[in-house]
């Protein structure tokens, strides 16, 4: 960008100093021939260079593409994980449930082991007096001598109808003591089936809690890798948002380099033509210097020869008469053609007007903390509070490089300018609507568009920029232009 107003200024100065005189010679036209040929090697270099900037800008909008899919992928994977996280934490919930639930039948079981162990004592209890009975019994048979006793008892009967209630009382007896001796069976049966039973019952229980505990830490471990795979996407997330801003923000440093070349390679032609130009000037002036040249020759030799005939015409009248008479001669003196000028360009606007009407609302900090995002975002420019729809105008003389909407800016446009030797570019963001075009040469003080709150606005305002040496170098607007 540089060389591009050193080449403008130096065709000026050249311009300028170069003034066609009376002795223009082919020397001069050759230099001229030989500016105009470096001239056509910078516009070459310029379409090197344009068709350079061309592809990095296709490369960073395939590069926003493929970051907008990333981004739409790692949308739809934090979607995912959310839903798989509250599946998760509905599972735990459902979890935590059938554990309280087990923990309950564990309590209730244990309950009914407390009144087993009272019921066992109490069977104990029965069976050990059952056993102390026939323990007694058995001894008094034994002492009796056996079953003699009982043959004696039946034996002893004084008619039929006695023996038949003594073998009765004695078949009572002894019914009664294996009905005994059967109960008692069937009670430590009982006891032990039931004891196993129950202590079965609690051993599977405690298995199910276990296993139940065990689903819920799996749970649990899903539910925090879960919790990392979300923190990790959301990082990805802020990560691919910041390298989507920095590349929009490549994008407009390139787009206004872009405009930059245009406007160089416009300036080489113009320039070109001012040398072609000054071509035909020299060349006429030659021209008219030869035929001034061949003109004066004739009108000295046509004085020659009337001056000869004069003198001719006196040495005649000599020898008749004695008077003399002086020849009278009329020399006009020749003038030096007139020379003719190029006017120079006459330098731009010295400095930056203020673009809006209206107070500042937010200053110039490369700190400040969006209020939108709420993350650290410097703050290229200053705020300018302002209706909807107020005029915009541009702060100085210049050409449009961007006209459009530009991400986060909204509708935006970018002015180049250049000023007393420096380049400078300006930025206009928000706008409700835009009035000029790019490539559009502007006046200082000329609408350019009107105050909105388009883009990463939080309500109507202008946001100027001024960058120093194009854009991407913002400095402070208020070094430039007194709010």
């Amino acid at each position: 960008m540089i060389r591009f107003f050193s080449i403008v200024l130096t065709a000026i100065m050249t311009f300028s100093l170069l003034i066609p005189t009376s002795n223009a010679s082919a020397e001069s036209i050759q230099e001229y021939e030989e500016k105009i040929k470096g001239l056509d090697e910078e516009k070459g270099s310029l379409n090197n260079k344009k068709d350079k900037v061309n592809k990095e800008k296709d490369s960073v909008s395939n590069k926003k593409g493929t970051n907008k899919k990333e981004q739409v992928s790692v949308e739809e994977q934090l979607e995912l994980i959310t839903k798989e996280v509250n599946e998760t934490e509905k599972k735990i919930k459902d979890k935590n449930n059938e554990i309280k639930k087990t923990n309950d039948e564990i309590i209730k079981i244990e309950a009914e082991i407390k009144e087993l162990k009272e019921e066992i004592k109490t069977l104990e209890e029965r069976i050990k007096e059952r056993e102390k009975m026939l323990s007694n019994r058995l001894q008094s048979i034994q002492e009796a001598g056996g079953e003699v006793q009982f043959i004696e008892v039946i034996l002893g009967a004084k008619n039929f109808s006695e023996l038949i209630s003594r073998s009765t009382a004695v078949n009572t007896v002894m019914d009664s003591d294996k009905t005994i001796m059967e109960e008692h069976a069937a009670d430590q049966k009982a006891l032990e089936t039931k004891e196993k039973q129950v202590q079965e019952n609690k051993e599977s229980l405690e298995n199910k809690k276990a296993n139940q505990i065990t689903e819920k830490e799996k749970l649990d471990g899903l539910k925090e890798k879960l919790k990392g795979q979300k923190k990790e996407q959301d990082k990805i997330k802020s990560k691919l948002k910041k390298e989507y801003e920095e590349l929009e923000y490549a994008e407009l440093t390139l787009e206004e380099e872009q405009s930059l070349i245009e406007g160089e390679a416009s300036a080489l032609e113009e320039a070109k033509q001012l040398a072609q130009g000054e071509i035909g000037k020299l060349e006429e002036a030659e021209r008219q210097r030869i035929a001034d040249e061949k003109a004066a020759k004739e009108k000295e030799r046509k004085q020659a020869e009337q001056k000869q005939a004069q003198q001719k015409k006196a040495q005649q009248n000599k020898s008749s008469s004695k008077s003399t008479s002086a020849p009278s001669s009329s020399q006009s003196k020749e003038s030096a053609p007139s020379q003719s000028t190029v006017a120079s360009t006459p330098s731009p606007s010295g400095g930056f007007a203020k673009p809006t009407s209206g107070s500042v609302t937010s200053e110039f900090n490369p700190t400040r903390t969006h209020p939108i995002s709420g993350v650290v975002r410097p703050h290229n420019g200053i705020d300018i509070g302002a209706g909807t729809g107020t005029p915009v105008s541009a702060s100085a003389s210049g050409v449009v490089s961007t006209a459009g909407v530009m991400g986060g800016y909204g509708n935006t446009v970018m002015i180049s300018h250049y000023i007393n030797g420096k380049s400078y570019t300006t930025l206009y963001a928000h706008l409700s609507s835009i009035s000029v075009s790019n490539g559009q040469k502007v006046s200082q003080g000329q609408n350019i568009g009107a105050v909105g709150s388009t883009g990463a606005s939080t309500g109507p305002h202008l946001h100027f920029e001024i960058h120093n040496g194009g854009f991407g170098s913002p400095v402070n607007p208020r070094n430039h232009v007194g709010f």
